[in-house]
């Protein structure tokens, strides 16, 4: 996987001093940046074009580290009745800062999301759903714990959520470990509470309409004093959470998949046979 090393990071990752801070190097502390684009894959599951949104916007170290390994990708090819065609797909990458030696950052792109490219009209017809909010656990917010839950779900065909999972818990606090164990766990639980009153009405064109169930993800952030700040081509520090399995479904996901690419207030189809698959490694 590519490596970037040095002086030009470490100025990049500059502009996020005060989380840094507030976390601590006690602790498993990463930074990480979303970066969404779009491909054009050809025939023979090669790249013929991409574009990433905003890269005038980004720190030219991870535009370039993005753009240098997305081109060395290579997909299975798409058939449409048996033959290869040209696809396209929208993206979001994950890049990850990790201290290094000598007061520099290791940057990896560690993982992908791909979706089907939509028109505005598909995309305002996403999946929705009647989503109430779960209630801030009273002890973890006196004790300033703030994190996303990224939650799996299985929706039956009447879209009532049969079971549920916390996939992982990402932190924006510090503490103990006993600490973050009980961060992790109450906003875990309640996020698990909530989404068990929660509906996912199907709609015909859904690709698991003939399935008894279906696997959505759904991100849900706590956050004391406003809205979170969105990692979105911006750097962001978190202590990561351990990733659990999804106990209903043996499917793997798409190589490299990590629920933390998802943005808030998303409702994903998990799964999805219509978006392209890696052959070759993840950093090229």
């Amino acid at each position: 996987m590519d490596i970037i090393k040095g002086l030009a990071v470490a100025v990049a990752l500059a502009a996020a001093p005060a989380h840094a801070a507030k976390l601590g190097a006690d602790v498993p502390l990463e930074m990480g940046m979303r970066i969404e684009g779009a491909l054009t894959i050809g025939d023979d599951g090669r790249i013929s074009a991409l574009k990433i949104d905003k890269q005038d916007k980004l720190p030219e170290a991870v535009a370039t580290l993005v753009r240098d390994t997305v081109q060395k990708w290579e997909f299975e090819p798409q058939l449409r009745d048996g033959v290869a065609v040209a696809t396209e797909t929208q993206m979001t990458v994950r890049v990850v800062a990790r201290p290094g030696d000598n007061e520099t950052f290791n940057v990896h792109l560690v993982s992908v999301h791909f979706v089907s490219a939509k028109s505005d009209a598909e995309r305002a017809a996403d999946i929705r759903g009647r989503m109430p909010a779960p209630r801030y656990p009273a002890d973890v917010f006196r004790a300033g714990g703030q994190g996303t839950v990224y939650l799996a779900l299985k929706v039956d065909r009447d879209g009532r959520v049969v079971d549920q999972v916390a996939e992982q818990v990402n932190l924006r606090s510090t503490g103990t470990p006993k600490q973050l164990e009980a961060f992790r766990s109450g906003l875990a639980k309640a996020s698990l509470d909530a989404a068990r009153r929660w509906r996912f009405p199907q709609r015909t064109e859904d690709v698991a309409l003939d399935q008894p169930h279906r696997t959505l993800r759904v991100p849900v952030t706590f956050s004391i004093g406003g809205t979170p700040a969105d990692d979105l081509r911006h750097w962001r520090a978190y202590v990561p959470g351990p990733r659990s399995r999804i106990p209903w479904t043996t499917r793997a996901d798409n190589a490299g998949f990590s629920p933390d690419l998802l943005s808030e207030g998303s409702a994903t189809l998990a799964g999805d046979p219509d978006v392209p698959r890696l052959r070759t490694p993840l950093g090229g």
